[in-house]
């Protein structure tokens, strides 16, 4: 979506990223498991069906892992709150147990404590539209052209989301039948990425303004 340090994109509409060359990217969440609760077989099996999937993937993805710095003063106050609404002892005690667990922690690591966020990133083009016996009705056009006549005809960009969502919702199925809990961003939390990506450093209620001069990007929901 990046190259030499200047976005691809051209709009983010109806929970998808379209592309200057008209090309399309739906983007999935992940929820990682921790194969350490499982038995040897069990992560055997995780394995194989994880391969199987990938084996038998008909179209390319990207795996994107984000990682960040993790605001520990509001976490361990989540855990603590979270703690003292729970009703189940057992779970009450665990919280507590984990949030004492993480305050030693802390000052033992050196770079603090990380988060990564799992996602991934599945594509999509219209097929090559070509006239009665002539070349590709797009090979003419500049890639940038290409982004300007998808995003002119409502016709074609609907196309283009219907292919996409056909694909992006065979590649979520496939990790769920994995075990793991999957989720399409919709468009908003596709601006929020962006913009804790390029402005790691701006919080949720700078969102609109950093966004209100970028007219490089315009979101139509």
């Amino acid at each position: 979506l990046a190259t030499a340090g200047k976005l691809r994109m051209q709009d983010i509409w109806n929970d998808m990223i379209v592309l200057k060359d008209g090309s399309a990217r739906a983007v999935l969440e992940i929820d990682p498991v921790c194969l350490a609760g499982y038995t040897d077989q069990e992560q055997r099996l995780l394995a194989n069906r994880y391969a199987e999937f990938l084996n038998g993937l008909t179209t390319p993805i990207q795996v994107l892992i984000k990682s960040r710095l993790l605001d520990l003063p509001g976490y361990l106050s989540d855990v603590e709150t979270r703690a003292m609404k729970q009703e189940n002892a057992n779970l009450k005690s665990a919280l507590g147990d984990y949030r004492e667990f993480l305050t030693k922690l802390v000052p033992l690591s050196e770079y603090g404590v990380m988060r990564r966020d799992f996602y991934i990133v599945v594509p999509y083009e219209l097929p090559t539209e070509k006239a009665a016996g002539g070349p590709g009705l797009f090979s003419f056009l500049r890639p940038k052209q290409v982004g300007d006549e998808i995003r002119a005809s409502g016709s074609k960009r609907q196309r283009l989301k219907t292919g996409l969502d056909a694909i992006t919702d065979e590649v979520k199925q496939g990790f769920e039948r994995v075990g793991l809990r999957v989720r399409k961003l919709p468009s908003i939390e596709l601006i929020r990425l962006f913009v804790n990506v390029y402005h790691p450093s701006a919080s949720d209620k700078d969102h609109e303004e950093l966004f209100a001069d970028a007219d490089l990007l315009t979101v139509n929901d």
